[in-house]
């Protein structure tokens, strides 16, 4: 079973880095996601709050790249887990 579980989590890790990739964009039935607002823009621009980190290849919900790459597949007995750790990741999973 533990086999059954890392390729099916190695399949759901695949997957999200396709919609990263595309920017939520896919041949199904997942809606590409919004452009930054105005606001928004301006605050990269001006390097504000958030944005005075370090870009590393922004697009529409990245620019450090920690939402994508901060997350943990874990097997137990009976199940596969696969989490984003970044604090803000729950409000973008609504």
């Amino acid at each position: 079973m533990e086999e059954f579980y890392k390729d099916a989590l190695d399949l759901i890790e695949a997957r999200s880095d396709e919609l990263f990739a595309g920017r939520g964009q896919n041949t199904e039935k997942a809606e590409k996601w919004r452009p930054l607002s105005p606001r928004t823009n301006k605050a990269r621009e001006r390097r504000w709050g958030y944005y005075k980190k370090a870009p590393n290849n922004p697009s529409v919900l990245r620019w450090t790249g920690r939402l994508q790459t901060d997350r943990t597949k874990t097997i137990e007995k009976n199940r596969a887990i696969f989490e984003f750790n970044a604090p803000y990741a729950i409000y973008h999973q609504t």
